[in-house]
């Protein structure tokens, strides 16, 4: 074979090669078919059924756009750069609050990145919390909030597999709306929004039930195997029963004391109680219950016992003498000093030294005798797992507020909690008409009713929020006292109240009669 020859041979076999590979590249990248009823006819080749099972396809993650898919390929696998441009001049926009070229710039940002979710959160929130308050007329900002929750809604169409974006519109729906500094004007928008809501009832159209039906949606999705990010059980799981907690509470805040304010507070209590029955994984993936905290707890106190009565009661007494007798002589003194005579330091000290002297299980099984040595660690072990149970529980409901929920659902299903209400509600509105003697007469009823429920479920009495709206009607009736020459009540029926939520409070002098 000559030299001229070679290059024409070389390029033969690179043909033949080629073409050999075709065969098996088809095979393996050949695409799914489905027929007219959406079941598979065929599941296509190794790539496409990898594809579908790590749901890497646009066809898996949600709705596919023309226009977006030809944006991408425009861009000739530039699309990262592009969309760095386009977030810098969403940026500029905001400062100078060009709104149009910016709502367009977003428009772009969403056919060049439909599948990147902290684009779609970011923005969201970009627009329903940053932009928003640009505005003066509350009417403006309600606008920029709904455009913020309108961008997650379509960005879900996009994820159908990221239940974070249904759990944004949540949050955004009830707790943007409900608890902004205009939620009573936001609230009355939300219901007349007949864009938004199309033919949903009016009864239905409360952003707190809007948004726990969001908070539902996202539970629904991870029970179908979707998987939240950013978020942990214990708190998603917290998010529906908590939006029929403020919709009660919207509802008494609103003057609504009858009937459906108490079925609102029936609804809200089960919804916690199931909650509290819901099992949630712990750091290592077991299941818990935070309603279950005391019956673990009573088990540990029993396996506890049982070690104790293996090693002997003396033996932990031993134990507590001789972590006492290494104490120093100030912690000892503060220890003997009473509770009602000790200085702060000494609380401190006191406190200190009492967790030093308290004997783990682990301690007792080693002091446990020979013979009984390997029993009693079988226990300290069964007793520290069962600790750390009820540690982690209590963390939780900390976290949570679990038992002050609880409570508050108990206790506002009460007619002396609605009669508190009630009585304080016309209270306000008699003291804003200069009405100061009717205004007086309802302030006490109502402290008595509050008396009456704070002294039956004290977990009340840590809500700040509470007790400081309660310590502002306080001082409005100081002033309406003060406009009527009386003297302020002594010993007063709320001064445990006062106590604990006192606060410089601006607007609460008197209104001045007119004339």
């Amino acid at each position: 074979m000559n030299r001229q020859q070679t290059p024409f041979v070389r390029k033969i076999i690179y043909l033949a090669i080629i073409a050999g590979l075709l065969y098996p590249l088809t095979l393996l990248g050949k695409p799914s078919t489905a027929d007219a009823t959406g079941r598979f006819k065929s599941k296509g080749g190794m790539l496409a059924q990898l594809r579908d099972e790590n749901h890497l396809g646009q066809a898996n993650l949600g709705e596919i756009d023309p226009s977006s898919e030809a944006i991408k390929l425009a861009t000739l696998g530039m699309r990262g750069v592009a969309v760095n441009v386009l977030w810098t001049k969403v940026n500029h926009y905001r400062k100078v609050e060009d709104w149009t070229s910016m709502s367009a710039t977003l428009e772009q940002i969403k056919k060049l990145q439909p599948n990147f979710i902290a684009a779609w959160r970011f923005q969201g929130w970009n627009l329903a919390y940053n932009i928003s308050v640009e505005f003066d007329d509350y009417r403006d900002r309600y606008y920029w909030v709904i455009r913020g929750i309108n961008f997650l809604k379509e960005g879900t169409e996009y994820n159908e597999r990221e239940p974070i974006l249904l759990w944004d519109m949540g949050h955004f729906i009830s707790q943007k709306i409900g608890r902004s500094d205009e939620h009573r004007l936001f609230r009355k928008m939300f219901v007349a929004d007949d864009d938004f809501h199309g033919n949903r009832p009016y009864g239905e159209r409360d952003n707190w039930l809007v948004g726990r039906g969001k908070f539902l949606e996202t539970e629904q999705a991870i029970a179908d195997g979707k998987k939240m990010k950013g978020q942990s059980p214990l708190i998603y799981f917290s998010n529906a029963p908590l939006c029929l907690i403020y919709y009660a509470i919207a509802l008494e805040e609103e003057g609504q004391f009858n009937e459906a304010t108490r079925n609102a507070w029936d609804q809200a209590a089960k919804s916690w109680q199931a909650y509290g029955q819901r099992e949630l994984p712990d750091a290592e993936g077991k299941p818990y219950r935070m309603a279950e905290m005391e019956n673990h707890a009573a088990k540990w106190g029993e396996i506890r016992k049982q070690l104790s009565d293996l090693v002997g009661d003396d033996v932990e007494a031993q134990l507590v003498a001789q972590l006492r007798e290494a104490l120093p002589a100030e912690a000892k003194e503060a220890l003997d000093t009473r509770p009602e005579d000790r200085s702060i330091q000494q609380h401190q000290k006191a406190l200190m030294a009492a967790q030093q002297l308290v004997v783990t299980s682990q301690n007792l099984a080693k002091a446990a005798p020979p013979e009984k040595r390997s029993a009693a660690q079988k226990l300290a072990d069964e007793a520290d797992q069962k600790l750390a149970l009820v540690q982690y529980i209590d963390t939780s409901r900390n976290i949570v507020n679990y038992l002050y929920w609880l409570a508050r659902c108990q206790a506002e299903r009460t007619d002396t909690a609605l009669a508190a209400h009630q009585a304080l509600f016309e209270a306000d509105k008699a003291y804003r008409d200069v009405e100061f003697e009717l205004a007086v007469e309802l302030y006490e009823k109502s402290f008595q009713s509050w008396r009456k429920l704070l002294d039956e479920y004290r977990p009340l009495m840590a809500d700040s929020a509470l007790g400081e709206d309660l310590v502002r009607s306080i001082k409005r009736y100081e002033r309406c006292l003060k406009e009527l020459k009386q003297d302020f009540p002594q010993p007063f029926i709320l001064q445990d109240v006062r106590d604990e939520h006192e606060m410089v409070e601006p607007g609460t002098q008197a209104p001045k009669p007119a004339g």
